[in-house]
């Protein structure tokens, strides 16, 4: 019943910047607060600067640090893998490119083609692929 009542009162006055609006913003940064946390050592933290320091701490230990990576497995990866490609053409795939090779792709589209998404026209893609070729 009083979720109905709080959806009722949010549908009615909760998409405008009104007074239910701002209530409702305070009362939930309010309950997704975090007042206390415990960093590794044991080291409870109360006071706000403490407990963002501690998610700092965290934070850049686990994404920064210097932890080593294991090794994925990949025959474990294997019977859900439906098409595996040789080493060759793995390294053919991560190889550098060539300006002929951009030049020869961008040759090599067709000019009736539906942009689609792109929205860049292919004879603008054609000019691109002179001016690599004048550089």
């Amino acid at each position: 019943m009083l979720q109905q009542r709080a959806k009722m009162q949010w549908m009615k006055g909760g998409d405008q910047c009104s007074r239910v609006f701002f209530r409702k913003v305070t009362s939930r940064r309010a309950t997704k607060r975090i007042f206390q946390i415990s960093d590794a050592t044991g080291q409870t933290f109360t006071d706000p600067e403490g407990v963002s320091a501690a998610f700092m701490c965290f934070y850049q230990q686990f994404l920064g640090g210097t932890q080593t990576r294991r090794a994925l497995d990949l025959s474990y990866l294997r019977p859900w893998a439906r098409h595996i490609i040789s080493a060759d053409a793995a390294q053919t795939l991560i190889r550098p490119f060539t300006r002929e090779e951009v030049k020869a792709a961008l040759f090599d589209i067709e000019e009736d083609r539906a942009p689609g998404r792109m929205a860049i026209r292919q004879g603008s893609l054609r000019r691109l692929g002179l001016l690599l070729e004048m550089r």
